[in-house]
């Protein structure tokens, strides 16, 4: 996935930060004067001279060196400071976790996650299967990145001291399913009232709206966007079963409605899963506004 920056609080007011993506060679640049589009890199590209920045409690810093650029664990006390390396594995789940509660905040503002409604997922590994997720009953406008949760691909918790919605099951099944890298389910008001309308027909159609353009795949707004309606079910196991089936009968649709509940989408990456959402949400909300 394409990693954010850490929670943006820093050490103090000369923190300074620099990307380099090819190259081993420090690079310092003001806060205030970056230009680095976080979306664009991995976690190795980051690379700092004298740079800590704050991450849940405890004090990142990176640096540069032959074998490549690395990011450590920094532990100050009594005027001491030790290091401890954080491997790729760790790096890009903080990265991941950090992205997954700055799409809570955002999709609370939009009225698209009230209350403990909502759950999220990105794909860290494949083989083995490895999952962050979203907790359950958490509200996702308050996440912070140290609620993420890893799983396996039995609902195991790996990391994490909470446990994930059952609804877990449903992503896995997408993940199988589509080969998605990251799921995200909403539960707008439009999405709640239209997956109700439209249930007698088990699905809706929109079509002629440029929005549809943002979904992967469509490059004309005369597409025919078909997102089918399942029955609710607090079943996860048969509920899951039915997704896939789904899945595998509609091999084009880029997202579902579970009836009187909310939206499921995902792409190859968080950030077109995203964008997804938003999709679909806009277009859930003006067919749901000029329906007659």
């Amino acid at each position: 996935m394409k990693p954010q920056m850490p929670p943006k609080h820093y050490a103090d007011d000369t923190t300074t930060f620099g990307f380099a993506a090819t190259t081993n060679l420090p690079y310092e640049r003001n806060l205030d004067e970056r230009d680095g589009d976080p979306e664009s890199m991995t976690c190795y590209d980051f690379v700092s001279t004298n740079t800590s920045v704050g991450y849940s409690g405890e004090l990142l810093a990176t640096r540069s060196d032959a074998f490549g650029m690395k990011l450590f664990h920094q532990n100050r006390g009594n005027g001491s400071a030790s290091q401890t390396a954080v491997g790729g594995d760790e790096c890009c789940f903080l990265d991941t976790a950090s992205t997954l509660a700055e799409i809570g905040a955002g999709f609370y503002l939009r009225g698209w996650v009230l209350g403990t409604g909502g759950n999220f997922s990105s794909v860290l590994s494949s083989d083995p299967l490895r999952l962050a997720i979203t907790p359950t009953g958490s509200h996702k406008g308050e996440l912070n990145p140290t609620d993420i949760l890893e799983i396996d691909e039995a609902g195991e918790v790996l990391r994490g001291s909470s446990r994930p919605s059952f609804e877990y099951m449903l992503h896995l099944a997408i993940i199988r399913a589509r080969g998605a890298g990251a799921v995200l389910h909403t539960h707008s008001i439009w999405a709640t009232i239209l997956s109700g309308r439209g249930a007698p027909q088990r699905g809706l159609t929109i079509e002629g709206y440029e929005m549809l353009k943002g979904l992967e795949g469509v490059s004309d707004h005369r597409h025919r966007e078909w997102i089918p309606i399942l029955p609710n079910s607090q079943d996860m196991v048969r509920l899951g079963a039915t997704v896939e089936t789904m899945l595998d009968e509609n091999p084009d649709v880029h997202g579902f409605l579970l009836e009187r509940h909310g939206l499921y989408t995902w792409g190859p990456t968080l950030s077109i899963a995203r964008r997804h959402v938003e999709i679909i949400e806009f277009l859930l909300e003006v067919v749901g506004h000029t329906a007659g």
